[in-house]
């Protein structure tokens, strides 16, 4: 109880000396939530990751990179000679932000494939063991698993 005061009043004083950009941050969180409720999905949610999601498909679809993908970790040349902005057009993107796209937009979908089997199989094994684990072990575990799986 105590730990859980002292978070909430590390966080009101936080809040209080940056401008009450926390609560701007929940505030706007909440309203993209209701958008995606609705079916208004704009460019700009999560930070315009949708944006880039879907240039990223385009590019990814426009050049055929289905097989093999543009190469590891270059996912800032997908456009070839186009290089996708964030969604007020302000940085070039370098990342897809999100690990599987980022997977199949730079390796393909093979890589993709091989790479969900892995965490499928890294999950049965702990799961397994989660059964045979002494009480002690089994938290970490638990750790382990949720750790990996977010």
């Amino acid at each position: 109880l105590v730990l859980l005061i002292g978070v909430i009043v590390v966080f009101i004083i936080s809040n209080l000396v940056n401008g009450n950009v926390l609560f701007t941050d929940i505030k706007d969180t909440i309203k993209q939530t209701n958008n995606v409720v609705v079916g208004k999905n704009e460019d700009s949610l999560g930070n315009g990751r949708i944006h880039i999601w879907k240039e990223g498909f385009y590019y990814f679809n426009k050049y055929n990179y289905y097989t093999y993908g543009i190469g590891i970790d270059n996912f800032v040349f997908i456009g070839k000679d186009h290089y996708i902005k964030d969604w007020n057009e302000k940085m070039i993107v370098y990342k897809a932000h999100n690990e599987f796209l980022q997977i199949l937009f730079c390796e393909g979908i093979y890589r993709l494939i091989i790479y969900i089997f892995f965490l499928c199989y890294v999950n049965y094994i702990c799961f397994r063991k989660l059964h045979s684990t002494s009480p002690k072990n089994k938290s970490l575990l638990i750790t382990l698993i949720i750790t990996m799986d977010s």
